[in-house]
C-alpha cells in the first residue's frame, strides 16, 4: 500500500504536531515557537488565521475536539489548553 499526501505545507515555524477539521477546513499546527497556529487549508496558501499564545515551552500536541468547535495543546510546560476554534467577540 502507498500513501499519497493530499495537501502539503511547508510553514514558516518548526512543526511538531499537527490536527486536521476537515468539516471546518481548518488544521492547527504547534512547535518550538510556544504558539498555536490556525491555518485555512480551503486554499493553496494555508493562510494563518489565529494564533494561540500562553505556552512558556515548545507544543507537543495539538487534537481538534470531535465537533471541531475547539481543540487542545499540550506543552512541555506542563500545562494543557483548550481553544475555541471560533473565538467569540468580546461582550458576546
Amino acid at each position: 500500500m502507498t500513501f499519497t499526501p493530499v495537501k502539503k505545507w511547508t510553514m514558516p515555524y518548526e512543526v511538531e504536531s499537527a490536527s486536521v477539521c476537515v468539516k471546518h477546513e481548518r488544521f492547527v499546527a504547534g512547535g518550538t515557537d510556544m504558539w498555536v497556529h490556525v491555518h485555512d487549508m480551503s486554499g493553496t496558501d494555508a493562510k494563518e488565521l489565529d494564533v494561540g499564545k500562553g505556552h512558556h515551552g515548545p507544543v507537543h500536541s495539538v487534537r481538534f475536539a470531535p465537533d471541531g468547535e475547539s481543540y487542545s495543546s499540550g506543552s512541555e510546560d506542563g500545562t494543557i489548553r483548550i481553544w475555541r476554534t471560533f473565538p467569540k467577540a468580546p461582550g458576546k
